[in-house]
């Protein structure tokens, strides 16, 4: 609890809790990756909105950072379903569907993760721009299901 205890004491103290790092990342991204999942709780708890911000350059929530950048993303996965992120989401170059399409840019993607986009209907079959192939996020999602298996 400590680095949330800090951060609560700055927020007390008046510090701005939508201020962003100088490559536009917020704190929910931050913590989406490099926190634990209690201060990621304890955040959103405290600024729900939170999980709907988006980063300026590729247009990727919390959501989509923590599968993208995690292998045990499943617990962060839950926390930001809980409290509402959208798993059909829409970021600026991959269109609707980019949490499998973070989910397939992971160097080891959470195979429990990609059984859940998949049972929320998110689609392998979605077109991505800046030239990633639509064959590739279809083998990247059939490899982490079949690591399941």
């Amino acid at each position: 609890s400590g680095t949330f205890d800090a951060a609560a004491a700055l927020l007390d103290a008046r510090s701005d809790p939508t201020a962003r790092s100088a490559k536009g990342y917020s704190t929910g991204h931050v913590l989406a990756t490099l926190g634990s999942e209690k201060q990621l709780e304890g955040w959103l708890a405290r600024f729900p909105d939170g999980v709907f911000e988006k980063d300026p350059l590729v247009g990727f929530t919390p959501l989509q950072y923590a599968i993208s950048s995690r292998s045990d993303a499943r617990e962060r996965f839950e926390i930001l379903r809980r409290h509402g992120a959208d798993l059909h989401g829409r970021a600026y170059m991959v269109g609707d569907g980019s949490a499998m399409y973070a989910l397939c840019q992971s160097e080891s993607p959470d195979v429990a993760v990609a059984q859940a986009l998949l049972e929320a209907r998110c689609s392998p079959n979605l077109e991505v721009r800046h030239g990633t192939r639509r064959w590739k996020t279809i083998f990247s999602v059939a490899q982490a299901v079949a690591r399941a298996s």
